[in-house]
């Protein structure tokens, strides 16, 4: 043990230390709560205020400490009274100065201490406020802060009370004073005068009494002589009398001189009196002058109270604190003006009372500053009595406490916080010493490692490398790394639990060491590891086994690899065979199908119309045969690409009621696409494929359908529209909607064991459809496969006897822009009676028509519609229009066509026919009085058109409503228009014949070139709007004959010559290679649209109406 050495200014500190005149005095409150609150923030046991002096040191203040004092030589205090800054030891027991120390090795048993001096103003260091714990343990950055700022709060009362005792001096120095003051009164000065001449007056009269005497006794001289006798006895009496006057003489003289000393010596203990008071005036005078000065410059409110609370004296520190000086205080009420309502009502009340007992002795308060902030001041107060024990003043001494509050407040908050993360964390948290003691440690902890708590792990563990460790090595040789490291982190080590049973965990240590670098402690954290490890485990076995299996299978690759080259062979030589095969068939189809829709347009009989009808079927059902193997090839392969377009729903199921009318009416069945009217209409999607699915569909349903309808169907599932939107009737380009596709027939039905292999290729649900049916089986695979392309799957439900129903949902992106309603006021009011057996096609008739602002009736039969007549004409209102079904049982639409021309009230209603035949039916209807003849299934836009034309025409005129496509002279090019200038570029005779008649069938001529070599000649002397190019070609290609063309193209452009190409050629591809690569190779090499053999004679049509509207643009 280390005695700590005497500081430099050890006398002189014990003087200040007696100045205080604290040493052994009773408890105080002040004091105490510091202890409190140093004990609190740094989470110790004990907390101190020690004052140092020649033997000991004393405890002014103590919490968790019996004793009141200790010898000086063991005290921890004597080292930390020579430091500047907090003197901590981290642990006494690894500390050579304290190491055998009685307080270490016995009670108290400090383990931690950390002391802040107790400095003075003048620099004197009287002790310190420490605290203690009895494990080895660090303070944070904020604790150290906070324990600095509580032992200058400990200063400062010190301070305080030494202020006191020199105000309670300066008090008694003013009584003294007073009487000073009195020896300078006038009327004392002039009894001191008049007494001094009075005893000169005395000395004088009693001088001239004795020089009276004296002539008395000189003037008795005998004037005549006497007698012996008498003269003897006159002697004799004078001699007598001469006695008595001298000794009254001297009695007088002696009592003068003394009356005149006594004078002399009453007169100059007055004068020394008075120069003494007057020393005294002056050293007081000083005093009070040294005493302001001390309270104004003290960090220290002091206010000095009457016993009515007014103020007396206010030092610089409260006018500093409050902004009212000194002057504008007072004699006024303290309450009135520091205090708020509540405070103030208890202070007036204690004071009003007189007893200055009822005043705490210490309390805390708010006072108000002049700019309304709130300062919290912990008082003392003292009594100051009078000369007769009463007292006179009360003198309030404050410490402003507000910032040390709120950071008692903060630190509590901030030490809460992480004592719940540190009880709570799901990570072990522990602290540990050198030797292998655990310090301490969260539940987390405890439980990795079996305990109930962390005490009883803590208490149980008295060496951390023998008893948790398996492998006590490791422990050693992590200590031996931290001697070179701070911190190691995600150590994994196998330890033992409470039970025995063995677990791993992973732990980051880090080393807390003190100023000269040795380790106080260690710190970290630990993670239970034991399931990784389990899991790691499992993996490397999985892994070993993975080898093992990935050894196999790359043998198993190579086989495979093998067989994926003999299988790309097998592809590649598949889609070369397929794509030849599609050229070598498209050929010759080409001129079979052209050459027969060339035949069909001529003058036939009837025999002739079937035999090349019969052609030109057997024709498209080959092309169609083709064109499935193609695609269901290249959905195999992965290489269908889907469009993204802008198209019209509703056009998309009516383009494909209309493809396959002809066939519906056929087998007298009704064909119709009911879109619901909150469908949107305007989408963007692969059209054409949309289209495949639904034409597929639906030409299987008409197949498998003897009687009844087929029904397309569109509904809305959902869609993302906002609300702005909504209301401004817009689409938004990101908005999706979710469309629901149903086609629904009355058919055949499907068993529910033939559901399972209805989608699979080249497979019927029976071998006996085939037969009857025909078909190649690929058609519904391809709709499958397509719809899961398109991200969605096929549904089917069917009943044996009833029908089927084929659905799917289909999510598109909705177009920027709406499509314009059909709405015309010209129709809204009008009355309609729709006629029809069909419960579906008067559905769809009458939601179009209410849209319109029409009011609509239904009959489903003719009977019905006639007594629905008969009654509007008893009732005196009839219809405007009504549309009849040409095929009704009992009663059909020309029987009651012919009734209603029969009746004159009903002449001035309009009749439409609405029927599956052609236009040869046309005169017929005219001829019973029909206004307009509607083609089925009907269009949207069929209708309205029909419906406007039927009130705007004049009788006698027959409004005919079919725009199908399979109409011959529907979508031919205006002849009008400009004629462009064409070049076929063709080396098969046939082909050149084939389309040579289709453009003179269409109003078009054309020049021909053979080969590509040819063609790029023809281009070089005459400017041709439109080139039609066959791709394989002798000679020279397509291909290179388009990159020729291209080539001229540009360098004209830089020449600026024009030099017989006059006009840049729209070159469209007319090839039998139908391939997705073929299409793309076209465009590539700088064509700019694609025809695939054989050509149909409406395709070209639309091509060439299509491209000359873009010329002409151009132009």
């Amino acid at each position: 043990m280390r005695i700590a050495p005497l500081t430099a200014n050890e006398s002189e500190r014990l003087v200040a230390l007696q100045q205080c005149k604290i040493l052994d005095t009773s408890p105080e409150r002040a004091f105490d709560d510091i202890c409190q609150v140093a004990a609190y923030i740094c989470q110790t046991p004990i907390a101190l205020v020690s004052l140092v002096d020649e033997q000991r040191q004393w405890f002014k203040a103590r919490v968790g400490l019996a004793v009141n004092e200790t010898h000086r030589n063991i005290a921890f205090c004597t080292h930390a009274i020579l430091q500047d800054d907090v003197f901590i030891v981290p642990d006494a027991l690894a500390d050579k100065r304290f190491a055998d120390n009685p307080l270490a090795i016995g009670e108290p048993f400090v383990r931690f201490y950390a002391g802040v001096p107790l400095t003075t103003s003048e620099g004197y260091r009287l002790g310190t406020l420490c605290v203690i714990d009895h494990v080895p343990r660090q303070l944070t950055s904020k604790q150290i802060n906070t324990l600095k700022a509580l032992g200058q709060q400990v200063v400062d009362q010190i301070e305080i009370r030494r202020n006191l005792a020199e105000i309670e001096r300066s008090v008694i120095s003013s009584e003294a004073n007073r009487a000073v003051r009195l020896t300078k009164d006038p009327f004392i000065r002039r009894v001191a005068v008049w007494l001094g001449i009075a005893s000169a007056v005395l000395l004088t009269v009693n001088g001239l009494f004795y020089y009276q005497i004296a002539e008395m006794r000189s003037s008795q001289t005998p004037e005549e002589p006497q007698t012996s006798e008498s003269l003897e006895l006159e002697k004799l009496e004078l001699a007598r009398n001469r006695s008595s006057i001298d000794r009254i003489a001297y009695t007088s003289t002696v009592g003068t001189l003394l009356e005149l000393i006594t004078l002399a010596g009453v007169f100059y203990f007055i004068r020394e009196d008075l120069k003494k008071r007057q020393s005294i005036e002056q050293n007081l005078e000083q005093e009070r002058d040294f005493i302001t000065a001390i309270l104004d410059t003290t960090d220290t409110l002091v206010i000095v109270l009457d016993l009515a609370g007014r103020i007396i004296r206010f030092n610089q520190k409260c006018a500093d604190i409050t902004e009212y000086s000194f002057s504008e205080v007072r004699n006024k009420f303290f309450w009135n003006i520091f205090l708020d309502s509540n405070d103030a009502e208890f202070m007036q009340s204690a004071f009003s009372a007189g007893n200055s007992s009822d005043l705490p002795k210490h309390h805390e308060n708010n006072w108000i500053t002049r700019k309304g902030d709130r300062r919290l001041i912990a008082w003392t107060n003292t009594v100051l009595l009078d000369a007769k024990g009463k007292t006179k003043y009360i003198i309030g001494t404050g410490i402003d406490i507000t910032e040390r509050k709120r950071a008692e407040i903060e630190l509590r908050q901030t030490e809460e916080k992480y004592r719940s993360i540190f009880e709570n964390s799901i990570v072990g948290i522990f602290q540990a010493t050198p030797e292998g003691r655990l310090l301490n440690a969260n539940s987390a902890l405890a439980k990795i490692y079996g305990y109930e708590s962390p005490q009883d792990f803590i208490s149980s563990v008295t060496n951390i490398a023998k008893q948790l460790y398996v492998d006590p090595t490791l422990r050693q040789a992590l200590l031996e790394r931290m001697k070179t490291q701070d911190q190691i982190t995600d150590v994994e080590s196998q330890v033992y639990r409470k039970d025995g049973s063995m677990t791993w965990i992973s732990e980051s240590v880090r080393a807390i060491r003190d100023n000269s670098g040795d380790v106080l402690h260690y710190e970290g954290s630990a993670v239970d590891i034991s399931e990784a490890k389990r899991a790691e485990a499992e993996r490397q076995h999985i892994q070993g086994q993975e080898v093992l299996r990935n050894q196999h299978l790359a043998e198993q690759n190579e086989a495979l690899d093998l067989a994926r080259k003999r299988a790309e062979q097998a592809a590649q030589m598949k889609s070369t065979f397929l794509a030849t095969m599609s050229h070598e068939i498209r050929t010759p189809l080409n001129a079979v199908l052209g050459m027969t829709g060339l035949l069909l347009d001529t003058r036939l009989d009837a025999q002739q119309y079937d035999f090349a009808e019969t052609i030109r079927t057997s024709g498209n059902h080959l092309l169609m045969l083709l064109n499935e193997i193609l695609d269901f090839s290249k959905l195999e392969a992965g290489e269908m690409e889907l469009e993204i377009l802008d198209f019209d729903v509703v056009s998309c199921a009516e383009e494909v009621t209309d493809l396959l009318a002809a066939s519906a009416h056929a087998k007298q069945l009704e064909i119709a696409a009911w879109v619901e009217p909150n469908v949107p209409t305007r989408l963007r999607g692969d059209v054409s494929r949309l289209r495949q699915v639904l034409t597929n569909l639906v030409s299987n349903a008409i197949k498998f359908t003897a009687t009844g309808e087929v029904v397309i169907r569109v509904s809305l599932q959902s869609e993302t529209q906002s609300e702005t939107q909504s209301k401004a009737k817009t689409a938004d380009s990101g908005a999706i909607a979710t469309l629901l596709f149903s086609v629904e027939d009355t058919g055949m039905g499907i068993a529910p064991d033939g559901l399972k292999k209805l989608f699979l290729p080249f497979s019927q649900v029976d071998a006996s459809t085939t037969r009857k049916f025909g078909g190649t089986g690929l058609g519904l695979a391809i709709c499958k496969q397509l719809v899961e392309l398109m991200g969605s799957t096929i549904q089917v439900s069917s009943t044996p006897g009833q029908g089927s129903k084929f659905q799917f949902e289909l999510a598109f992106e909705k177009q920027p822009q709406v499509a314009m309603p059909l709405v015309t006021d010209s129709l809204r009011g009008l009355r309609l009676l729709i006629v029809d057996d069909s419960p579906t096609n008067r559905k769809i008739l009458q939601h179009q028509a209410a849209a319109w602002g029409m009011r609509v009736e239904e009959a489903a039969s003719g009977e019905e519609a006639w007594k629905m007549l008969e009654s509007g004409l008893l009732q005196g209102r009839s219809y405007d229009i009504i549309i009849l079904d040409m095929q009704m049982p009992s009663m059909d639409g020309e029987a009651v066509g012919k009734a209603i021309r029969a009746n004159p009230l009903l002449a001035n209603t309009k009749l439409v026919m609405l029927t599956s035949l052609n236009q040869k039916g046309m005169n017929r209807v005219q001829e019973l009085g029909f206004s307009a003849y509607l083609i089925k299934p009907v269009k949207q836009s069929r209708l309205f058109d029909c419906l406007i034309q039927v009130m705007n025409s004049e009788a006698g005129h027959l409004a005919l409503r079919d725009d199908r496509p399979s109409q011959p002279l529907s979508a031919l090019p205006d002849r009008s228009s400009k004629k462009l200038k064409i070049l076929l570029v063709e080396d098969s005779l046939v082909n050149q014949k084939v389309a040579l008649n289709q453009l003179k069938n269409l109003g078009y001529a054309a020049d021909v070139a053979a080969n590509g070599r040819e063609a790029l000649d023809l281009v070089s002397q005459i400017g041709y709007d439109v080139i039609f190019m066959d791709c394989q070609m002798p000679i020279m290609d397509g291909y290179e004959a388009t990159q020729a063309i291209r080539q001229l193209q540009e360098h004209e452009l830089q020449e600026h010559e024009l030099q017989g190409l006059t006009r840049y050629p729209v070159i469209i591809a007319m090839t039998a290679n139908a391939m997705k690569e073929d299409h793309d190779r076209c465009l590539q090499v700088g064509m700019d649209d694609y025809l695939s053999k054989p050509v149909q004679k409406q395709v070209l049509a639309d091509k060439l109406i299509h491209w000359s509207q873009a010329i002409a643009a151009r132009s």
